[in-house]
């Protein structure tokens, strides 16, 4: 009797190994595969320090991440903050450097990345990884201008980097919009999704319709730069707004 249930343990624990074993394997993809990428379009892969993985592209000069940073230290290992509950006011801070995953729900973090006060994305320990930076004023400047050019199969800039899921679509036959026949976006590679945003007072919206992706150029004070791409509009727009506000990030490999 006790043979038998040395065996049967045996075989449970050689079974239960070959489980774990199987299903803690890494995914083949370079980055999460819930992002449907350009399937024309070779893409690389980059490793932060976190260990989060994602696709970049070569657009024109330069070599972009194709999906938003999802990492939480900086390059020296400090932890990058977050608030003691997602929808904290934290208006009233003079600096404050957090990110935070949309409507602090996790799961949003692997299509959308997270999204980080400007605060946090200037400072000098660095959030991008290792031979890459935050896109400055420059950088944003060089890849619009490249796409509106060189379009590829886009018709115009804006679709040119939006991704061709996740977008609220609307029916305005006025103009070509983002949501305007999905399948016609994305001939860049770029890959822009609506992750929303946070406002300073805590609140999050946008998601679904919106993509903010933050410029490091300052503005003043209290504004900093920042790109703007919405599910109705033809073109991508540049503004300034607050510093607390959370924002997506894209990275551009150092030249």
């Amino acid at each position: 009797m006790n043979k038998t249930i040395r065996l049967f343990y045996l075989f449970f624990a050689v079974f239960a190994g070959m489980f774990i074993s199987c299903n803690s394997s890494e995914p083949a993809s370079p980055t999460d595969s819930s992002i449907a990428f350009n399937t024309s379009l070779t893409y690389d892969s980059l490793t932060d320090i976190n260990g989060n993985k994602y696709h970049t592209i070569i657009i024109g000069t330069q070599t972009w991440m194709a999906s938003n940073l999802k990492v939480t230290k900086y390059l020296n290992g400090d932890l990058i903050g977050t608030t003691s509950h997602a929808t904290k006011d934290i208006s009233s801070e003079d600096t404050p450097e957090y990110q935070w995953a949309y409507n602090g729900d996790e799961k949003n973090v692997a299509k959308y990345g997270r999204l980080y006060t400007w605060y946090a994305i200037t400072d000098s320990r660095g959030i991008a990884p290792k031979g890459w930076h935050v896109a400055s004023d420059a950088d944003w400047t060089i890849l619009e201008e490249y796409l509106s050019s060189n379009p590829g199969t886009s018709p115009n800039l804006v679709k040119a980097l939006a991704g061709t899921t996740d977008w609220a679509v609307v029916s305005d036959t006025m103009k070509v919009t983002i949501s305007s026949d999905l399948s016609l976006n994305n001939s860049s590679g770029f890959t822009a999704l609506p992750g929303g945003r946070r406002y300073a007072i805590g609140s999050f919206n946008g998601m679904g319709k919106f993509a903010y992706l933050w410029n490091t150029k300052e503005y003043d004070t209290y504004t900093a730069y920042y790109e703007i791409m919405g599910y109705s509009n033809n073109e991508v727009e540049k503004t300034n707004f607050s510093k607390k506000y959370g924002y997506s990030v894209r990275c551009v490999k150092d030249n």
